[in-house]
């Protein structure tokens, strides 16, 4: 599933059954992109529950969402020079990955996603990659 250099490059599906594997891949996943926010220079962040809030716990770390406050993602944008439409589609891709992992573990961030690409849709207009495929 490689149709574009911008598209996450999923070579074959993993089939996840121990619930120990789906949380070892969700904690090292969400501990990766907070990592990598760092890199583009984001800073812990004081505002928003937030995949950049700072966690000294497994179990603070289990609690903030995987996913960017409006502050962060706007930060996201900047870094990375992000038009409004690829907003879109950085929600739609990780939905695909989410949906395409099969882990358990991503229901919540799944369902989040989903619910900002409804939002997304209603405010602006544009139709999610998904929903243009069905």
């Amino acid at each position: 599933m490689a149709e574009d250099n911008n598209e996450l490059l999923m070579t074959r599906k993993i089939e996840l059954r121990d619930p120990e594997e789906e949380i070892l891949i969700y904690r090292c996943l969400k501990t990766a992109c907070h990592e990598i926010c760092h890199v583009l220079g984001m800073t812990h962040c004081p505002y928003f529950e937030c995949l950049m809030n700072g966690s000294n716990l497994v179990t603070e770390a289990d609690k903030k969402p995987f996913a960017l406050c409006p502050i962060c993602l706007r930060k996201l944008e900047k870094y990375c020079e992000i038009q409004a439409e690829g907003i879109q589609d950085r929600y739609d891709h990780l939905i695909a990955a989410i949906e395409y992992s099969n882990n358990r573990k991503f229901a919540r961030e799944l369902a989040l996603f989903k619910n900002i690409v409804d939002v997304f849709e209603t405010d602006t207009g544009f139709v999610s990659m998904n929903k243009k495929e069905q």
